[in-house]
């Protein structure tokens, strides 16, 4: 096998003994090239042979990139061209296909195809599938069934603990098991109960176990630091009954630590005996100022490949006022322009949704219940141009307003099931949110007047449709669920993204919603703990995820700091590379 453009580390990781493998690799080092190409040795090694190899990942995004990257490098490759043999997936995907959808239902006690649930479906409301919580005052409360995804569980090697995630708190629920089991009975679960199916079916099952690994003697997991508790102890299962597991990833990014996802699996891996260590130190995407801020976080020694081209590239500190983020970011996007990068690859990133919220102050006015999923799915429509988003928010939204469904009915419309009467009602639906005439109104309409009137009106008609197609009837409150409550007099889409008199038209996210992407220029808006965390290192979730918005940057770093902490910080900003930008 002939592997060409690739540098001696990464060639190093393809051609590794095909046993247990651990990559402790640095931000931008070219993880996907070498992850696909390690994956296209070990199926042509296996070429003679029955056996399968998986690439998994955490997000369809990743494994888009890969199905497209490998499909590139099999079609000059010696051995067998295509996805035949190979299995490209995300974590969650593979655990559904391979354990939960065809052998869960033993284990759940269901005689039907497991399903999964978004919380919108009618069954949930009733009062034997409730889970219940504990507030510090010893009240118990139901979870509503629109809430059973902040529903968690998780396993501490003699029991599992279900707990309940509500805003920042988590309180403890003391029905999660029976509840969890009642659900399987009848074939639901979440993403986060199919877990414990998943895990619970192969410890009840063994020949499921046997069947996976004779099947695939090799799993490569990209960003194996965002490996769960659960997702750990499943892949555990498969190394000791012999899969050879090789894990790729930066501990360093470990920024889901709610979800267990400390990065100390990996780490953990990297030391064990029988694994083979190699390291992925070459940034090839950030200059070697942004890279040497990011190795003083770090305490890492990588190396970058680029070289700056212009004397405005580099890693920047400037004072903000707390209530002006909007003149900020105007300038930093003026900024970018005049230095030739892309506005439109670039970003302003915040720690959180919540500070984004803060700053949009939207949310509060999208209505309430299916109002507002059907308000959001306006907004990813018309605002985002997400129309994938806004089907699924609409298909929520009209389920639950129906009476006597199939439990799976939702799940059936959302994953493209050949059901005919799924099929049908996919393309009703599909009908609903494209058409701002006759389906789900236009952002842009007042909301509470315009909007809610249109939308009431379109609905009616939408489910006196489904009616006379499938016998699907409303519920009997109809018309308590789409009140306008919380809803204002006032376009649901502002002219421009934060308010009517912005000009701006970069992104704003999440340092979350960017992990993996190389962006032309940065600007994170940070509060003080944040900077602390970040100016302390990687030992903190809260420093690492500065951390990654460091590293997301290829030309341009801006780190905002509030004016009133500025001088207090200065120093250990100027201490390990950031320079004070002059706006």
């Amino acid at each position: 096998m002939i592997v060409s453009g690739l540098s001696d580390e990464q060639r190093n990781v393809v051609h590794a003994p095909l046993n247990a493998l651990s990559v402790i690799a640095c931000a931008g080092s070219g993880k996907t090239k070498t992850a696909v190409h390690r994956l296209e040795k070990i199926k042509y090694a296996l070429t003679n042979t029955r056996s399968h190899v998986a690439l998994l990942s955490f997000s369809n995004i990743a494994v888009d990139t890969f199905k497209k990257t490998y499909l590139e490098i099999s079609s000059n490759s010696q051995g067998p061209r295509g996805l035949n043999r190979v299995t490209i997936d995300t974590v969650d995907g593979f655990i559904t296909s391979h354990i939960i959808r065809p052998h869960a239902h033993r284990t759940m006690g269901c005689s039907k195809i497991p399903f999964l649930v978004d919380g919108s479906e009618p069954f949930l409301l009733n009062k034997e599938l409730k889970f219940w919580y504990e507030l510090p005052s010893g009240e118990k409360r139901p979870v509503e069934g629109s809430e059973i995804n902040n529903v968690t569980v998780d396993f501490d090697g003699r029991g599992f603990n279900f707990k309940y995630k509500y805003h920042n708190s988590v309180y403890i629920i003391n029905n999660g098991l029976l509840v969890t089991k009642r659900l399987g009975c009848i074939g639901a679960y979440t993403h986060e109960l199919g877990k414990f199916w998943a895990l619970k079916s192969l410890c009840e099952q063994e020949n499921i176990l046997s069947l996976i690994v004779n099947r695939y003697p090799h799993i490569i997991v990209d960003e194996a630091q965002d490996i769960s508790l659960f997702h750990q102890y499943i892949l555990e299962l498969f190394a000791e009954k012999g899969t050879n597991l090789s894990l790729v990833g930066d501990p360093c990014q470990a920024i889901y630590e709610f979800s267990g996802a400390t990065g100390q699996f990996i780490v953990d891996h990297d030391s064990s005996v029988n694994v083979h260590s190699l390291p992925l130190t070459t940034n090839y995407r950030s200059i070697p100022e942004i890279l040497s801020v990011a190795n003083s976080i770090s305490k890492r020694n990588d190396v970058a490949f680029r070289n700056r081209i212009s004397e405005g590239h580099g890693a920047y500190y400037v004072a903000y006022e707390t209530n002006d983020h909007q003149k900020l970011i105007s300038i930093f996007e003026k900024k970018l322009q005049s230095l030739n990068l892309s506005v439109e690859n670039s970003a302003v990133l915040y720690r959180g949704n919540a500070d984004i919220q803060r700053l949009n102050d939207f949310s509060k006015n999208l209505g309430i219940g299916k109002i507002k999923l059907f308000s959001s799915a306006a907004l990813y429509r018309d605002v985002h141009l997400d129309y994938f988003t806004a089907f699924q928010l609409v298909s929520r939204a009209v389920i639950g307003l129906l009476k006597d469904v199939p439990d799976n009915i939702l799940s059936s419309i959302l994953k493209s099931d050949s059901n005919i009467v799924a099929k049908s009602m996919r393309e009703d639906l599909w009908c609903f949110t494209r058409s701002t005439e006759t389906g789900l109104p236009s952002a842009h309409l007042k909301a509470s007047t315009e909007w809610h009137a249109c939308l009431k009106n379109n609905l009616f008609l939408l489910l006196a449709n489904l009616e006379e197609k499938y016998k699907y009837t409303k519920i009997n409150n109809f018309s308590g669920n789409i009140k306008k409550t919380k809803l204002i007099d006032y376009p649901l889409a502002p002219d421009m993204a934060f308010n009517l008199e912005s000009s701006t038209s970069i992104r704003v996210t999440t340092v979350h919603k960017v992990k993996g992407e190389s962006l032309d220029g940065v600007l994170y808006i940070a509060k003080k703990d944040q900077i602390h965390a970040l100016l302390d290192g990687v030992s903190t979730e809260l420093g690492r995820i500065g951390y990654v918005a460091v590293t997301r940057a290829k030309d341009l770093f801006v780190l905002a700091v509030p004016k009133i902490i500025i001088k207090e910080l200065s120093p250990r900003l100027d201490s390990i590379g950031f320079k004070k930008w002059n706006e």
